[in-house]
Parts: C-alpha cells; structure tokens; sequence
C-alpha cells in the first residue's frame, strides 16, 4: 500500500490559480474532471509520476484546503472486508464504487473529518469517458 495522491480544495473559481501554483512546483494537469457541477484537475509531477495531487473545486463550508488522502490499494473490496471484519466504523460509507474519475474506491472519515480513501488504480481513459456518457444519460432521462 502507497499513497496515490492527496486531494485538495480550493473554492469555486480560482481552480486555474491554484494549479498555476503548483505549476511551479512541477506539477502538469493530466486529467481533468467535473463531478456535480465542480472542476478539478489531476496533476503529477514531471519528475516523479508517482507524486500525484488532485485538485477540485469545492463549495462547502466550512471551507478546508484538504479534502482527503488516497491508499493505493489492489483490491478495494477486499480491503474494505478485512477492515469490516476488524471493527472499523464505516458510518454511512457503502462498498468501494467505479467513479467517473475511473478509480473504484471507499472513503472513511479518519480524525477531524479528514478523508482516508482507499483506491485502486485508475481504469483507461476510454472506459471513464464511457461511463460518465452513461451517468450524464441517466441524469438527463
């Protein structure tokens, strides 16, 4: 298990400001996303792909510029078993799901709210843009 990436906010509208940022610091936008309504970027670094950030947009309140950190994990159903079995509250966190992103994975809520999620790798391009097609299809009937 690794960390995948560490999701930060930032509000609504100054997406472009915030990865201008981290820009800087080496990061590329590789993937970009809109989920309800909201943009955000995945970027690595150019050096080092494995040093991932996803960046979206956020509106709640309060505000926080971290959203979650991602386990790498190689099978998110099976993980999210074995921490049943050992007692783990999951709250209202229903099994790992396919998200428009590509990635199956679960988020619990860790200390101070922080999400811990846990995620396999992120599936073909092809297969995400086909199955945001189908849930904008279903959200359209």
């Amino acid at each position: 298990m690794r960390i995948a990436h560490i999701a930060l906010c930032c509000k609504v509208g100054e997406l472009d400001e915030v990865a201008t940022y981290y820009k800087k610091l080496g990061f590329v936008v590789y993937k970009t996303t809109v989920l309800a309504g909201l943009k955000g970027y995945f970027m690595e670094h150019e050096k080092d792909r494995s040093c991932k950030l996803d960046i979206r947009e956020n509106n709640s309140e309060p505000f926080s510029p971290v959203h979650h950190f991602c386990l790498l994990v190689d099978d998110a159903q099976r993980v999210y078993e074995d921490l049943r079995a050992q007692g783990v509250d999951f709250g209202d966190v229903g099994p790992p799901t396919l998200m428009p992103s590509g990635r199956t994975h679960f988020t619990l809520k860790g200390p101070y709210g922080l999400g811990v999620q846990f995620g396999e790798e992120m599936r073909m391009d092809d297969y995400v843009e086909d199955h945001v097609k189908s849930l904008m299809k279903k959200a359209g009937e």
